[in-house]
């Protein structure tokens, strides 16, 4: 008989007594039959577990389906598309980057503007300084003629 097979017999109580006093002293004796029958214990609680939450799900899914039908049931970890999972975000990557790229366009030319504005301005501000200087310096030459045409006369 193969270990797994006496391991299960043992676990679900179809052992003779006989053979059941033999296999638990082996299990105290031999350290690797025990190591082995642990990690088949844990696999079947596994399954065991496994089995008692799908027969759950199982039984909430017939409860639904009962209660509100077939259509109406939508699952919320669906496999996504190629679509979904790649296109629509790049798409969406993509809407993004032309819009900062028109964004950062109309900003600079709009800037560009400005600046024609500005240096506008300041072309006119440097005329109308000039012209103040120029005629200081004429109000000045003159004042100053003025008085030598009096010192002469």
């Amino acid at each position: 008989m193969r270990n797994i097979d006496l391991f299960d017999d043992y676990l679900m109580g179809h052992l003779t007594a006989d053979d059941k006093k033999a296999f638990e002293s082996r299990l105290s004796e031999d350290a690797a039959f025990k190591s082995e029958f642990s990690s088949h214990k844990k696999f079947v609680k596994t399954l065991q577990a496994n089995s008692a939450s799908q027969n759950f799900k199982n039984k909430l899914k017939s409860i639904h389906k009962d209660a509100f039908g077939n259509n109406n049931i939508k699952h919320i970890n669906q496999e996504k598309t190629f679509f979904q999972k790649y296109i629509k975000p790049t798409g969406m990557a993509a809407s993004i980057a032309i819009i900062a790229v028109i964004t950062t366009i109309t900003v600079l030319s709009t800037g560009g503007y400005v600046m024609k504005k500005q240096n506008s301005n300041y072309t006119q501000l440097e005329k109308q300084l000039q012209t103040s200087q120029e005629a200081i310096i004429e109000g000045i030459e003159n004042i100053a003629k003025k008085k030598t045409d009096l010192h002469s006369c």
